[in-house]
């Protein structure tokens, strides 16, 4: 006997409030109901991002769709990154721990942390890793890593006893920043010198 689409609806907006659905398995998993799943995850992504409003007025024949609607909490979204070091500790990873994962020296993931290397210099795989990492989305990371430093900010993380107030620098590129990294394995720091797709 084939499961009620009712159920299958249900089941599936409870998998993606859960952040574990992928449609294409659901439709294989229930072809007897693979047009009227594929037009649910269709309005449940809708919904996800706009709200009751996007979803249209059901017809008499939509109680299925409305009765797994209406069991549906859209899964929450994460605040923006504040900090990489942070979003770490999060998964108990220290910044030690995070640097060699991503085969950098800490003295780059500071700097990333701090945002003083320029985004455009950026490999995007080091974003794809470093979203991997901490468990994001690679715009996500990006957006953090492509948000200007405040200034006030920028002399606190540059703090340091001086007859005068710091200059705020407009940092520098990935690769100077590599190549003056003091504990990086050589070979770790010849591929980040080979990568060329950068953000721009």
């Amino acid at each position: 006997m084939s499961a009620p689409l009712e159920m299958v609806l249900t089941q599936y907006a409870d998998a993606v409030a859960a952040g574990d659905a992928n449609v294409a398995r659901w439709l294989v998993a229930y072809p007897q109901h693979a047009r009227e799943l594929a037009g649910f995850a269709a309005d449940l992504a809708c919904y996800s991002d706009l709200g009751e409003a996007c979803m249209e007025e059901p017809d008499s024949d939509d109680a299925p769709f409305m009765a797994a609607l209406a069991r549906f909490t859209p899964p929450q979204r994460c605040a923006p990154i504040a900090s990489l070091c942070h979003e770490a500790q999060r998964f108990g990873l220290s910044t030690n721990e995070l640097a060699a994962r991503l085969g950098l020296d800490v003295s780059v993931i500071a700097k990333l942390d701090k945002k003083l290397i320029r985004p455009a210099t950026l490999p995007r795989r080091l974003v794809a890793v470093v979203a991997e990492a901490l468990q994001r989305s690679v715009d996500e990371v990006a957006a953090y890593l492509r948000t200007p430093l405040a200034p006030a900010t920028a002399v606190r993380a540059l703090s340091f006893r001086a007859p005068s107030a710091p200059v705020v620098p407009k940092g520098e590129t990935f690769a100077d920043a590599i190549r003056s990294a003091p504990e990086m394995l050589e070979e770790a720091r010849s591929g980040w010198l080979a990568e060329t797709d950068l953000l721009g």
